[in-house]
């Protein structure tokens, strides 16, 4: 016997057979078919650490509450490399291109993260283009284009304290793209330590390159000064190890396919002279759209740029069509800019293969590492439930970040390496700009410490925080070399996700170290959120030593923990019998290795009644039925749509359902079918679905399965009932 099963992401239904597939996790492998899908996440040991730095809801500092992020950027200080400050566009209304500009910062590399609009940016109509950097002493620095008035501001974030308010950079040019470098100095070798330099566009007629410095740590600027004029966008400032000022801009870059140069020039006198500008490279740009389903923008042939610290050799990338699709280019300098090196493509897939490669950023670590990290679309969209399903096996389409490193100052390169954990497809929460263009953002960031590499991009991946699939920020932690002790492959769990008030939960953290030693003394501490209480007795590890303390209600473990070692660490907790429906209960294991460097897992259950139908149409034992009837479903509480199925027996033709139409509030959907039931014939429906939180159906006063009768009906009468069909 045969069923139907209904998929609500798919506009032609899938014929199944008699048993009802549960829908998959967000993190697993298809369970057969589709066309040519992808595993969502990588195994752990093949896949750097990924943290979701964004979260939705209220920001400090911030009148609005956010939905989506993007266009992001991150530095990282020279004097503490577990500090980073990171920024972005925070929407609150991203299908009308409505946002404000804040900034993310994390205190223990990486791991955990704060958000927030510093304090005196609400007083603009519009602030954009966010860019950050850190001086000599530590310091950070967030710049943001503003509208009303427009112009150019810098904040400063002295070190260990909040920011400060906004300081005026430019209010005589309109203003477009600016990039920020702090001359960090981190071999005491420059001649202008902690100097501050910004370039920008002035988009009048002609676009003009200007430039201006700080010598004051943000006090006062310079008046801004010309570089060059003409089809100009895209500049980029660096800072050699001996001071020399670098700024680096597009030339010709707009259009498709359209002939266009990288120019350079350069300052020896801490920005107070420039040279005339040369040509670095040539460039073949990108169109605004990478092709016709591709809607978001994709902003010309904006280059990056990055100095080293050590030798001072000079690397520029950019996206690049000579090739027919979007490759990353780059190419080097160590003679100061005044000859480079033959473009290279840096991304490692087949040559001319109609894959799409583009928004590359660059980093110099403080040991001369040179890094460049991109948007990729090399991998298939892959099978998943949240994935429309015109698009599952798709290639050209969802995307990926890569990155790519230099260790012998841009001779050679690694070959690519994925470092996202959740390849995404970008049609998914996509906000859109004022010209009806999607939009993911004009720039990833990038940023690289001794011992670590972080990519900085936006996107609608779910680790565990974003079941909404909105669009987020993430990083991902990068070794720059295998780590000793190495406990990010470590996992969070607790099961059932979704409970009822008063039940229990099951709590499981597997950590494993994939390092290259053994930890003599790692750590793993547990607070239990408030509405959860430990069961005593409960807390189990088959090594190392755990210890509960009340009134701090924190659960440690410490212990050893041998290179290429798993250690399941487990408890059980009972919901608050009075825990309201909804409440959401965000668990987090702080782990710690030996030197101290620390991973944060996170896991979350839903306090959550089971969902019951509370009327079909056609009833129950309802007799007489048109054939034409269409299946109306409610439910107690908003369904989570993906999860949706529907079995008939008998059977109706594969092609006979049509899409879903759901309700606003998600709790009623109705189900039409393009060609009829039979008539005098006893169906039986069954359904099945899930809420948001996880959690199936209920019995409840609705029957489920539920069964009606078709009347007796004509074929003439049944073509007349069908006027959809397009029959006579």
């Amino acid at each position: 016997m045969r069923r139907l099963t209904v998929l609500t992401t798919s506009l032609a239904l899938l014929l199944a057979t008699a048993t009802v597939a549960a829908a998959r996790p967000a993190d697993q492998e298809p369970d057969g078919g589709g066309a040519r899908p992808q595993a969502l996440s990588q195994d752990p040991a093949d896949v750097p650490e990924n943290v979701q730095v964004s979260r939705i809801g209220a920001v400090q500092g911030a009148s609005r509450p956010v939905t989506d992020f993007s266009e992001v950027h991150l530095a990282v200080s020279p004097v503490d490399p577990d500090h980073l400050i990171g920024s972005s566009k925070f929407f609150y209304d991203g299908a009308n291109y409505r946002f404000y500009t804040g900034v993310f910062e994390s205190l223990d590399g990486g791991a955990t993260w704060t958000q927030e609009q510093p304090l005196g940016l609400e007083l603009y109509s519009l602030t954009s283009d966010p860019v950050n950097t850190f001086d000599h002493l530590g310091n950070g620095y967030f710049t943001l284009l503003t509208r009303g008035p427009t112009g150019l501001d810098m904040l400063k974030k002295p070190r260990g304290k909040p920011w400060d308010g906004p300081v005026v950079v430019d209010r005589s040019t309109v203003t477009d793209k600016q990039w920020i470098v702090g001359d960090q100095d981190l071999n005491e070798t420059s001649r202008f330590p902690g100097r501050l330099y910004m370039s920008w566009t002035d988009v009048s007629s002609p676009s003009r390159i200007l430039v201006a410095h700080s010598a004051d740590g943000n006090k006062t600027w310079s008046a801004p000064q010309e570089l060059a004029s003409g089809n100009l966008q895209g500049s980029q400032v660096a800072v050699g190890p001996d001071g020399t000022v670098y700024v680096l801009y597009g030339q010709d870059i707009f259009g498709s396919a359209v002939a266009g140069a990288l120019m350079i020039t350069r300052s020896a006198d801490g920005g107070l002279t420039w040279t005339k500008p040369v040509q670095a490279v040539d460039t073949v740009s990108i169109p605004n759209h990478l092709d016709e389903e591709s809607d978001f923008r994709t902003p010309a042939t904006l280059p990056a740029f990055a100095v080293s610290p050590r030798g001072g050799t000079l690397v520029a990338a950019w996206a690049d069509a000579r090739s027919g699709d979007a490759d990353i280019l780059l190419s080097v300098s160590r003679d100061g800019g005044q000859t480079w090196s033959p473009s290279r493509r840096v991304n490692d897939d087949p040559l001319a293969n109609g894959i799409d490669q583009i928004q590359p950023q660059l980093a110099a670590g403080p040991d001369g590492r040179l890094v460049v990290a991109w948007l990729d679309r090399r991998n298939y969209c892959p099978d998943l439930r949240f994935i429309p399903r015109e698009h599952v096996g798709k290639e050209d389409f969802c995307l990926d970040v890569y990155l790519s490193r230099s260790v012998d100052d841009g001779s050679s390169w690694t070959p690519n390496l994925r470092v996202s954990a959740q390849t995404w497809d970008w049609t998914l929460s996509l906000p859109r700009d004022g010209g009806g263009n999607g939009f993911i953002g004009d720039y990833i960031g990038l940023a690289a410490t001794r011992d670590f590499d972080y990519p900085f991009w936006s996107g609608n991946a779910d680790l565990g925080q974003n079941p909404s699939h909105r669009q987020q920020v993430f990083t991902a932690r990068v070794p720059a070399a295998p780590l000793p002790v190495d406990l990010s492959p470590s996992t969070l769990s607790v099961a059932p996700a979704a409970q009822a008030p008063g039940g229990d939960l099951t709590v499981l953290l597997n950590l494993k170290n994939r390092g290259t030693s053994a930890a003599a003394r790692a750590r793993a501490v547990q607070v239990l959120p408030a509405g959860l209480d430990l069961l005593a007795g409960s807390p189990q590890a088959a090594a190392g030593e755990l210890t509960w303390d009340e009134p701090s209600r924190t659960l440690t473990w410490t212990g050893p923990l041998a290179a290429g070692a798993a250690l399941p660490i487990s408890y059980r907790a009972r919901l608050a019998a009075d825990a309201a429906e909804g409440t959401v209960l965000d668990l987090r294991a702080r782990l710690a290795d030996d030197a101290g460097r620390v991973t944060v897992r996170d896991a979350r259950a839903t306090v959550s009644l089971p969902p019951q139908i509370v009327r079909v149409s056609p009833a129950d034992g309802a007799a007489d039925v048109g054939p034409t009837t269409v299946v109306i479903v409610t439910f107690s509480e908003a369904m989570d749509p993906f999860s949706l199925r529907l079995a008939t027996d008998p059977p109706l033709p594969e092609s006979a359902w049509e899409q879903p139409a759901w309700t606003a509030n998600g709790k009623s959907v109705t189900l039409r079918h393009s060609l009829p039931f039979q008539s005098a014939t006893r169906y039986t429906l069954t359904l099945t679905a899930q809420d948001p939180s996880g959690l199936g159906l209920a019995a409840g006063t609705v029957p489920n399965p539920w069964r009606f009768t078709v009347e007796k009906a004509s074929e003439t009468v049944r073509r007349l009932m069908l006027p959809w069909l397009g029959k006579p």
